[in-house]
């Protein structure tokens, strides 16, 4: 047999946290505490799923894994300008942030503020539990913005969500 001649695979689960309540969120850096409310989908999986649970603010990953995270935003403005934005991160239980920055621009034009950007995160958790939480903050003037709401009745189906990618 060559080398070529076999299949390598990695074994993945994965699972998503869909966030159901909404958030008024301005332009102080705010925890997200709305993850108490969140529904955890087991999406697939080859070796089974981790453990991951919810409280007010924080989220806990299983030990014995690695993960891959990657959280989408939903925000409306209900007096938007081109000047604001959603910005969203993740931190642990100290404020320090360990993923890349997600901006979501909250009004679009020919010459849009920021362009968006991913929130994404890798972690080593096999040797202990991982605590987490999310922060965000809007930049620019104005009105609060309501995290994941339903102001434009076209989106009432997408929700701001976490997909979780694990492997052993």
């Amino acid at each position: 047999m060559s080398f070529f001649g076999f299949k390598k695979k990695i074994m993945m689960s994965c699972s998503a946290i869909q966030l159901n309540s909404t958030q008024s969120i301005g332009t102080t850096i705010t925890d997200v505490t709305i993850f108490d409310t969140a529904t955890i989908n087991q999406i697939s999986s080859e070796i089974g799923y981790p453990t991951i649970s919810t409280t007010a603010n924080q989220i806990t990953l299983e030990g014995g894994w690695k993960y891959f995270l990657e959280v989408r935003s939903k925000v409306s403005d209900s007096d938007a300008s081109a000047s604001e934005n959603f910005a969203y991160w993740l931190t642990n239980t100290s404020n320090t942030q360990f993923s890349s920055t997600g901006f979501s621009a909250i009004y679009s034009d020919s010459t849009p503020n920021r362009a968006q950007e991913a929130c994404l995160s890798y972690i080593d958790a096999t040797s202990s539990d991982f605590v987490f939480k999310m922060r965000a903050q809007k930049t620019g003037t104005g009105t609060n913005i309501t995290f994941n709401s339903n102001i434009d009745a076209g989106t009432a189906n997408f929700r701001a969500y976490i997909l979780i990618r694990a492997w052993r």
